[in-house]
């Protein structure tokens, strides 16, 4: 069989035409290829559209709950505005209560009041201005009473005559000064001051003397007025006496053994004393034996007999 011929070469088609031919297949795949590009666009587009369908649905929702943060503002807003009408104008002496159930008076109150304190405070101011023209003419009394001190003002001497002196105050019951410090008497009954009792040299002894004891050097055994001595004194003489009763209650205690229905057999010296309950009788140890007090015979004397013992 005879070799096949070509399409072209048994047509006799021209090069051209498979020229044509290839063009064609390369513009088809180019078509292929635009069409994959294409839906792979598209692709990206429909991505794209759902993912702004979501942030719409989102936004959606967003706007709702706007709306209603919004109509709870507005709310809020309504309640502002009435709650600063009532603040504001809610009648004189009557409390407004506001949305959040607070309480109080209003601003028309407060100015009311205001109003109505500035009229007292006008009527004070008047009241005040007559005090004050009272009191002007009551000034050079209050002058006198603090500073004059050359005689009384109504009835009485001024501070300041009572305090150093003054006409009639010296002569009589003596200004405070001299009663403080006054070497001498202070008035008409002979009396000193508080500075010569507590330093001076009168002859009562001054305080001073009378707490530590008399004579210049405040010796404790020197009589103050020349009878009687000083509070040291007087404390160490009970001192003292206390110490000498402690003693003798000490000696006492050393020779007493109690009482009881039998004499003490054992334990005792010569000098102890014993109350026998069954005889009624207060008994001594005489070294050998024991023996009563019999009448005549006081506890005392026992008591010294037995400390003798």
């Amino acid at each position: 069989m005879a070799s096949s011929t070509s399409f072209f070469k048994q047509s006799g088609t021209s090069a051209t035409l498979q020229t044509t031919f290839n063009q064609t297949v390369a513009d088809a795949q180019a078509a292929q290829a635009a069409a994959e590009d294409a839906r792979d666009l598209a692709n990206q587009y429909k991505t794209a559209a759902e993912n702004a369908r979501d942030t719409a649905n989102t936004h959606a929702g967003n706007a709702q709950t706007s709306a209603g943060t919004a109509s709870t503002h507005k709310d809020g807003a309504e309640d502002f505005k009435e709650d600063a009408e009532k603040i504001a104008s809610t009648a004189h002496n009557t409390q407004y209560t506001l949305s959040d159930s607070s309480t109080g008076y209003s601003s028309l109150h407060y100015s009311t009041e205001s109003a109505n304190s500035a009229t007292t405070a006008s009527g004070h101011a008047t009241t005040a201005l007559g005090h004050s023209n009272t009191a002007s003419g009551h000034a050079d009394d209050a002058e006198d009473w603090a500073v004059k001190i050359d005689g009384i003002v109504d009835g009485d001497y001024s501070s300041k005559a009572h305090a150093i002196g003054g006409t009639g105050v010296t002569s009589q019951t003596g200004p405070a000064k001299d009663w403080a410090i006054a070497t001498g008497t202070v008035d008409s009954s002979g009396e000193y001051s508080a500075k010569k009792y507590a330093i001076g040299d009168m002859t009562t002894g001054s305080a001073k003397q009378w707490a530590l004891g008399g004579g210049s050097g405040f010796a404790t055994n020197t009589t103050v007025d020349g009878t009687y001595y000083s509070a040291k004194y007087y404390a160490e003489q009970a001192a003292n006496s206390a110490s000498d009763a402690e003693g003798s209650l000490t000696q006492f205690q050393e020779v007493w053994l109690g009482s009881g229905t039998s004499d003490p057999s054992s334990g005792h010296t010569a000098g102890d004393l014993f109350f026998r309950t069954d005889l009624a009788k207060l008994r001594y140890f005489d070294g050998t034996n024991w023996e009563s007090l019999e009448p005549g015979v006081t506890a005392g004397s026992a008591i010294a007999f037995a400390i003798a013992l």
